[in-house]
């Protein structure tokens, strides 16, 4: 069901929860007839004194303009998180909002924006707003895309162009790969660390994906190539 939806998303994927090994987690789902017309993974966060909060990162998935649907499976986790001794759940689905052109931003909504809030706010949930801060938000609002087209290369800036030609000149090869990589692409992360001084993921945390997420998971490198070349007539070879 997950796969065929228009709002699947991998972070509501079976495997998720083991990437998320730190959380606890529940498959929740609802069906008619033997058809499964919601699913949602929740994580679960353990607090103190017996306490805890879920968190459905990306879902639930299911048809957000079906109300009585969307009223139910939110009545039932409730009543199971009650029983949990749940404070809070959190959601945040993968609703598609909003386009724009990187260099014209706007603020119009799609018509049916306001039918979700509607449905989530009759559910006694509370909207954050359209937040522009990424520490208001667990999961990124924004999301940058290029399309891919016939004759692509022709419309692209100038400076994409003279960076693409740069790449070229300098001989940059693009290697991609899964755990015969990993190694090298923990190296470069501890060094990106150090550099910048930021905490990223580790090699175990890649390592995970990889490995529940074998059929679509991948490492690319851009490796800067060494090329050897003799001079003539010196007897001498010259590396660069």
């Amino acid at each position: 069901m997950c796969e065929k939806n228009e709002y699947c998303n991998l972070l509501q994927s079976y495997n998720w929860a083991k990437v998320k090994s730190n959380w606890d987690h529940m498959y929740t789902g609802v069906y008619k007839d033997n058809v499964l017309f919601a699913t949602g993974l929740v994580l679960i966060k353990r607090l103190p004194l017996s306490f805890c909060m879920y968190y459905l990162p990306r879902g639930p998935i299911m048809d957000y303009r079906d109300n009585v649907l969307v009223q139910y499976y939110f009545d039932q986790l409730k009543k199971v998180a009650k029983k949990e001794y749940c404070i809070f759940i959190k959601f945040d689905p993968a609703i598609h909002v909003n386009d724009y052109d990187s260099k014209s931003y706007n603020t119009n909504r799609y018509e049916d924006t306001d039918t979700y809030l509607k449905i989530f706010k009759s559910c006694k949930a509370i909207h954050h707003g359209y937040t522009m801060s990424i520490a208001d938000t667990v999961q990124p609002r924004f999301q940058s895309n290029v399309y891919s087209y016939e004759n692509i290369e022709e419309t692209l800036p100038k400076h994409t162009k003279r960076l693409i030609k740069d790449a070229e000149r300098r001989n940059v090869q693009i290697i991609h790969g899964q755990g015969e990589l990993l190694d090298e692409f923990s190296r470069l992360v501890e060094l990106t660390e150090s550099r910048k001084g930021v905490a990223l993921r580790d090699k175990e945390y890649f390592k995970t994906l990889l490995e529940n997420y074998s059929e679509g998971s991948v490492i690319f490198f851009s490796d800067l190539q060494r090329i050897s070349i003799r001079s003539r007539g010196k007897g001498k070879e010259d590396t660069a």
